[in-house]
């Protein structure tokens, strides 16, 4: 009998242990997203999907009852809370806790804060509006050290190779949602996303320099010293885990977004 009780409390134990520390890893994932800006990102993504429709239905001549439906699928699919849950369990699951922790401080850190607000201002318009003057030809004053700095961040972060799988997985989950609504053959879609992949050069092409521009004008801000310190976090082990981690975490949300958005465009088709 105290055989058993004594297990009986080893196994309490370790449950509530294990417990434990997945409620710390939730919080270290929650204060990741909190600190980082990918909450108030996720925040505005409704919004932000209203007005890729606005846009669409402007150029398109897209009809109301149209552009309103879409506009009402994709505000479904992109749920803030849903995609806060996603990203979560994915940080959750891939990030190491010292990792995790050496993010945290250097989130933290004077010039992490301040670089996080850079990057939380990247939809302002007064950045929106440099942007597209230096689309137009205008000199982006980035010196060939300064452009050093900003490939080796884009390639310690691997951003333009994420938002490639970002942008092939949001298609890829449209596609699926709507064929499979509509009883299509898992041959059409292959078929689909054969032609997809076949214009993957063309966007790596268009992410990169889209990439180029926006970090150009995003850090602008910072000296040549600051960016490297960055640059330097974003190349070690747990910055490289850091930004996989979240990168990753938000690519799959947002596919997992397309899939819903998909499946509420498929069901209003059917009303």
């Amino acid at each position: 009998m105290k055989q058993h009780f004594n297990g009986l409390i080893l196994a309490l134990l370790t449950a509530l242990l294990s417990t434990q520390a997945l409620a710390a890893a939730a919080q270290q994932a929650d204060s990741l997203m909190d600190l980082s800006g990918m909450n108030a990102q996720l925040e505005g993504m409704p919004g932000m999907m209203e007005q890729v429709v606005a846009q669409q239905a402007a150029e398109g001549g897209m009809p109301d009852w149209q552009a309103q439906a879409l506009s009402t699928a994709l505000r479904q699919g992109f749920d803030p809370a849903q995609m806060k849950r996603d990203i979560r369990g994915h940080i959750e699951d891939n990030l190491d806790d010292g990792h995790a922790d050496a993010a945290l401080d250097w989130l933290q850190s004077s010039l992490g804060q301040r670089i996080t607000a850079l990057e939380e201002g990247a939809d302002t318009p007064e950045v929106q509006a440099e942007m597209m003057r230096i689309m137009q030809g205008g000199d982006a004053g980035v010196s060939e050290r300064r452009q050093a700095l900003l490939d080796r961040f884009d390639a310690a972060t691997r951003a333009s190779e994420m938002s490639v799988e970002m942008v092939m997985g949001i298609q890829r989950g449209l596609l699926s949602a709507v064929l499979t609504a509509a009883g299509a053959p898992a041959e059409q879609l292959d078929m689909l996303m054969g032609q997809a992949e076949a214009a993957r050069p063309q966007i790596e092409a268009a992410v990169v320099q889209q990439n180029q521009l926006a970090f150009a004008v995003i850090y602008r801000e910072l000296s040549d010293a600051e960016l490297g310190k960055y640059v330097t976090f974003a190349e070690s082990k747990a910055g490289r885990g850091y930004h996989q981690a979240m990168l990753e975490g938000f690519s799959q949300a947002m596919e997992a977004a397309a899939v819903r958005s998909g499946e509420a465009i498929a069901a209003s088709a059917g009303q």
